[in-house]
């Protein structure tokens, strides 16, 4: 399951953060639910409660409280269309981003959606790797698109004042030549 694979590859590479990655639904402060099903959530440390379904299990699904959300991640196999009232839904409980990450798509619809994505409220919409009619399986993977997705996770992972600062830092350096 892809959700499962970008779900690990965050927990990984967030692991020194402090942050966890969960699986799960979001709760607001009454603790209630107060989302549909989240793919990936970045958080803050702790969770209200876990449903485990068995001992061990690969994935926990988790509950978390909406305030200490970082960013969701949305992911789908195959992304033919936008959920226009996702992103909308969880914003109204506080959560600053919502991405989404598609398995794969038709090349020639990628601009689309990516477009659609962002005039729905998402932070980004990146895929795997494309297809098209005649190769349905397979065409190629977008390097360039997938680094630029491994570095809007790390950037909205960190918190808001060291994102700032860090950029100013950028500003202010002098460029070499």
């Amino acid at each position: 399951r892809l959700s499962a694979r970008v779900l690990y590859c965050l927990r990984e590479h967030l692991s020194e953060t402090g942050l966890e990655v969960s699986w799960g639904h979001l709760l607001n402060e009454q603790q209630q639910s107060c989302s549909p099903e989240c793919d990936i959530i970045v958080h803050e440390q702790g969770v209200v409660r876990r449903w485990n379904g068995f001992k061990d299990p690969v994935m926990n699904f988790s509950f978390v409280r909406a305030s200490k959300v970082r960013f969701v991640v949305s992911c789908k196999s195959l992304l033919g269309s936008v959920d226009a009232d996702y992103p909308a839904t969880l914003k109204q409980f506080g959560v600053p981003k919502v991405f989404l990450f598609a398995e794969s798509c038709d090349e020639s619809h990628v601009e689309r959606l990516r477009k659609k994505a962002v005039q729905s409220g998402y932070a980004g919409m990146w895929c795997l790797y494309t297809t098209n009619k005649k190769n349905p399986s397979l065409l190629g993977t977008n390097d360039g698109m997938l680094i630029e997705f491994g570095q809007k996770m790390l950037a909205a992972a960190k918190p808001k004042g060291q994102r700032r600062t860090q950029k100013a830092k950028r500003r202010n350096t002098p460029k070499r030549k």
